[in-house]
């Protein structure tokens, strides 16, 4: 399998992954939807503090080990509450 291959595999993993949330949060209704993005906010926020430099509990793990998990849970927080968005605005529309 080449890598284009391979990419092409895992981008409609990760499009059929973001349908499933998608069609769950919309599935709650507005409450839902606001739910989720007040979720996804947060979820970035806690990403945002993992990446900063304050001496805290979590100083303990390695600078490199705890700046990528905060980065991850950006990203993912910041896609969540993207996904909340459109489905809130969906189902404001309607």
């Amino acid at each position: 399998m080449d890598a284009w291959h391979c990419a092409l595999k895992l981008a409609d993993a990760a499009w059929h992954e973001v349908v499933v949330v998608y069609t769950l949060v919309r599935a709650l209704g507005v409450a839902g939807c606001a739910l989720g993005v007040a979720a996804g906010l947060q979820v970035a926020r806690w990403g945002l503090y993992l990446t900063t430099d304050e001496p805290d509990e979590t100083a303990a793990r390695p600078r490199a080990r705890r700046a990528a998990l905060g980065q991850l849970l950006q990203v993912c927080g910041s896609a969540f509450c993207a996904i909340a968005m459109v489905a809130l605005v969906r189902q404001l529309v309607r």
